[in-house]
């Protein structure tokens, strides 16, 4: 019969490499994440998506002659930050939907 004492002893050394073992594997599963270079190339959202009601007012106010005309248009910040501007600022007074698009996007340039 093994003595209690040496059997805690061991039971505490499985324990201690499993959990290395399971740190190792944390560290390593991050550091292959954070190498992989597809994980940056992601495709962008179709702009319908990443701007939601923003592209809907804008489309449903026909700003424009044609319906691709803004979907063309290339923010000049970060999407995010264009669309928590735009929820902030539409039911303020004297708010242009016009004048806003044309502050936060850019036609790209032909040719």
């Amino acid at each position: 019969m093994i003595p209690p004492e040496i059997r805690r002893s061991v039971l505490l050394q499985k324990a201690i490499k499993l959990a290395l073992a399971g740190t190792l594997l944390t560290f390593a599963s991050f550091s292959a994440t954070a190498a992989d270079p597809s994980s940056d190339t992601e495709t962008p959202q179709p702009p319908d998506i990443l701007l939601g009601p923003l592209f809907n007012d804008v489309q449903n106010a026909k700003l424009f002659p044609d319906q691709k005309t803004f979907a063309d248009r290339i923010p000049n910040s970060d999407p995010l930050m264009i669309l928590a501007d735009y929820r902030m600022q539409r039911n303020q007074s004297g708010f242009d939907l016009r004048h806003f698009v044309d502050v936060n996007f850019t036609l790209p340039k032909s040719g």
